[in-house]
């Protein structure tokens, strides 16, 4: 859900949404120099009496109020201390697609679904944060990314992992986006897409016909 803080820009002009896409949605987007802004999700009291006509008050002064009012409560939003994570998710977001990590970076955050963003974006916080090292966040976001994968320390410049996915494209984009942001560029990936490759001693991979070779 995007509020008035997300994306905030003070050259823009914010106005109150008289017929919002949906009452769940605070701002449906903030493309354009101008963002239209649901009154009924948090500030319904603050702003449901800007959408009533008024004597005596024009709609351009109208509007001039509501902007300035938008402004006012987007600071505020920026201001409270519960928003912090979510600020340095959009720096990081604002990094990203403008080029700062490198194109290919780029490209992979690109076939990242919504979902995948904000999971993609708390990993990298954790990564530069240190609270988390390059190979834990890898895995964690690997397999969150592709529900039952694994991943398995050959050696310690080599891995092998496996995604019980579909390889494509954008699959491999997105495998390729965790390697550039987590691992050491020295390290070996090697990725198995579907079939699992053959663990002597651990039966669920020592399938006839279900196994890759390695």
């Amino acid at each position: 859900m995007s509020q008035i803080w997300q994306d905030y820009d003070k050259q823009k002009r914010y106005i109150v949404d008289t017929n919002p896409v949906s009452p769940y949605v605070e701002v449906f987007s903030t493309r354009g120099q101008v963002v239209k802004v649901n009154p009924l999700l948090r500030f319904s009291e603050i702003l449901r009496p800007l959408c009533q006509p008024r004597e005596g008050l024009n709609e351009a002064v109208c509007k001039e109020i509501q902007n300035w009012l938008l402004h006012y409560l987007a600071h505020l939003d920026r201001l409270q201390g519960v928003t912090a994570g979510a600020l340095k998710r959009e720096a990081v977001e604002d990094d990203i697609c403008q080029g700062r990590y490198g194109q290919e970076v780029q490209q992979g955050y690109e076939c990242l679904t919504a979902d995948e963003k904000a999971i993609f974006l708390q990993a990298v916080l954790h990564y530069e944060e240190g609270t988390m090292n390059g190979r834990s966040v890898y895995r964690l976001t690997l397999q969150r990314f592709f529900p039952g994968a694994h991943v398995y320390y050959q050696e310690d410049d080599e891995f092998l992992v496996y995604i019980p996915a579909v390889k494509s494209a954008i699959n491999e984009k997105k495998v390729r986006l965790l390697e550039l942001l987590f691992l050491d560029w020295l390290l070996e990936t090697k990725v198995f897409w579907q079939r699992h490759f053959g663990i002597i001693g651990y039966e669920p991979t020592m399938h006839i016909g279900a196994i890759a070779i390695y």
